[in-house]
């Protein structure tokens, strides 16, 4: 009968190495799931964005049908966390007022609010804006109570760490995003 002199098994540097890689993986698999988690809050946030955009432009469009429509809706950014969807109602000067086409107007009524994520800004507008606001029936679009010129367009930037992404709105109401 023979020993075999020669164990079985793994060396100590063996499993420190083996060890160390997968703690390796790990870390990059830990980072780069957080950075993932990042960008998909940033693209939900820019949906929900241009969803809110695009739904004052459609009740902007509906209200044209309605007996006792209101002048149009809007949507105003307050905040580099916040913007707001209101409506402007009829008034006794006139819907083609350019500071009724304003959410700064006392008489602009706020529908809803809404609140970007934490960690995700408004992080520029282009131009400074401060609301966009469609008047019925095309609807026209307007940028802070203004008819924009040709091919102008309003830049909403959303950014969260090092991620960006627009959202585009041109002067007849085309919504984009980048």
């Amino acid at each position: 009968m023979r020993l075999n002199s020669r164990k079985k098994g793994f060396t100590l540097i063996e499993l420190l190495v083996t060890i160390s890689v997968t703690i390796l993986l790990s870390g990059l698999l830990i980072g780069y799931t957080r950075t993932g988690e990042k960008q998909i809050t940033l693209v939900t946030e820019q949906a929900k964005m241009v969803g809110i955009i695009l739904r004052a432009k459609t009740l902007a469009i509906q209200a044209s049908k309605e007996q006792a429509a209101p002048c149009g809706y809007g949507v105003n950014f307050v905040s580099p966390t916040e913007y707001i969807l209101f409506k402007k109602p009829k008034l006794p000067v006139g819907c083609d007022d350019p500071s009724n086409k304003r959410y700064a107007n006392p008489a602009n009524e706020k529908i809803q609010s809404f609140v970007l994520e934490s960690g995700i800004n408004i992080s520029s507008i282009n131009p400074s804006l401060q609301d966009i606001f469609f008047l019925p029936p095309d609807p026209k679009v307007f940028f802070d109570g203004q008819e924009p010129a040709l091919g102008a367009e309003a830049v909403i930037t959303l950014s969260a760490d090092n991620i960006s992404l627009a959202v585009h709105v041109n002067r007849v109401g085309q919504i984009t995003t980048h």
